[in-house]
């Protein structure tokens, strides 16, 4: 209890002088609000302010309200007459008092209206720093578990932690990382006003998307939130079992997403991970999801959804130092990259290794003629000494385009 009551009094000495300002000028009385100490931190009469208010000092003590005539108030230090009322917290906890200025009787009503106007402002205000600091936390967690799953941390206490925010234990949870592109550029048109503005700017559009993110996500407790820059970070509840067809429906949302964000001219690419059970597997999951993310970027080279599955030879490939890829990469591509129609003969070769060696297949998904086809792996046969039909030596050439490709420039965002 004494840490929200210390949250909450934190609350309304933030906002008690705007709240007593704003209130005094729509019941024309003179309004104050005091700390628990009886300190008067909001006052429409600024000299006011810093000053002891004693007739709080009963009302913070008892919990109730009371009336101070002209007599009495010259008795007491920083006293005018008037109507002292408690300001309960959202929880109901007395964490400061209000005073209206007047004759007891006559500001009686008004004292009673400004009292609960207070009350609604405050617990405004306390609901939004509650969601504040829950973003915030949410934020250390998701931090945390990219820690951890490097293997530093605590398991248990990580574990409890994300039970505390709903993530079970027991369930399989399918983790995804997502980002917005150009999120420089996109604040570009703020900056002419301000460092203020362009980061007001950049908020306001993270915000927008978290809340889009949560529309797309958040109807199966799934945990939604935003990380660092602009990155945002889901687990998407699976139950007791990973369940084919839940997962699907998390992809095809995660599309919808893109799309829904694309046409208001926002893009994001998403990564997902695999599904995952206990806080180490989930952790280890989530930051799969980011490697999908950044190969998917990089690689496929747009806004999309990318799944770890989909990288897993370029995982696997960047374990090997980029010097020992160059070497083994570098003889096998040169004769194909010299070539005016290098880009065609890439992709042939790519194509015709995923679609299992199948002339009908290759023709369909390169939209080209089966003759074109043809041509183009008697070239590459012709130039690498590579038959298109030995499996070991187009697995040599296909790993070797996908280092090229791997260790060649992103695209600019």
């Amino acid at each position: 209890m004494a840490s929200w009551k210390s949250e909450s009094e934190k609350v309304l000495s933030g906002c008690a002088q705007e709240i007593a300002r704003s209130t005094a000028g729509i019941v024309g009385y003179d309004v104050i609000i005091t700390d628990m100490k009886g300190i008067i931190i909001g006052a429409s009469r600024a000299e006011r302010l810093g000053c002891h208010h004693e007739a709080s000092d009963e009302v913070i003590r008892t919990g109730h309200s009371s009336a101070t005539s002209a007599e009495v108030a010259a008795t007491m230090s920083g006293t005018l007459p008037g109507v002292t009322h408690p300001i309960a917290s959202l929880n109901g906890t007395v964490v400061g008092t209000m005073a209206i200025t007047g004759e007891p009787e006559a500001v009686q009503p008004f004292a009673l209206i400004v009292r609960k106007q207070i009350e609604i402002l405050l617990r405004e205000q306390e609901r939004f720093a509650l969601t504040v600091n829950r973003e915030s936390s949410l934020q250390d967690l998701v931090q945390e578990m990219v820690s951890f799953a490097k293997g530093d941390g605590d398991e248990e206490a990580l574990a409890a932690r994300a039970g505390s925010y709903g993530i079970d234990a027991r369930w399989y949870y399918l983790p995804l990382s997502a980002e917005l592109y150009q999120l420089g550029r996109i604040a570009a048109g703020a900056t002419g006003m301000g460092r203020e503005v362009a980061e007001q700017e950049i908020y306001r559009l993270k915000a927008d998307v978290l809340v889009e993110i949560r529309a797309a996500f958040g109807d199966r407790r799934a945990l939604c939130t935003g990380t660092v820059a602009g990155r945002f970070a889901v687990f998407w509840p699976l139950g007791s079992e990973p369940d084919e067809e839940a997962i699907e429906e998390a992809v095809n949302r995660g599309r919808q997403l893109v799309d829904r964000l694309g046409s208001r001219g926002h893009k994001i690419a998403i990564g997902f991970g695999n599904p995952a059970r206990g806080i180490r597997a989930v952790a280890q999951s989530y930051r799969d999801a980011g490697r999908a993310l950044a190969m998917g970027k990089k690689l496929r080279r747009g806004p999309g959804v990318y799944r770890i599955n989909e990288f897993r030879i370029e995982e696997l490939l960047s374990l090997v130092d980029r010097r020992n890829r160059s070497r083994f990469a570098a003889p096998i591509t040169s004769p194909l990259r010299a070539q005016s129609d290098w880009e065609d003969l890439k992709n042939t070769v790519r194509v015709w290794c995923d679609s299992g060696f199948s002339l009908v297949d290759a023709s369909k998904r390169l939209a080209v003629h089966r003759n074109t086809l043809l041509y183009r792996q008697e070239k590459i046969e012709r130039l690498t000494g590579r038959k298109a039909r030995d499996f070991r030596a187009m697995l040599e050439l296909y790993l070797a385009l996908v280092i090229d490709e791997y260790d060649g420039p992103a695209q600019k965002e």
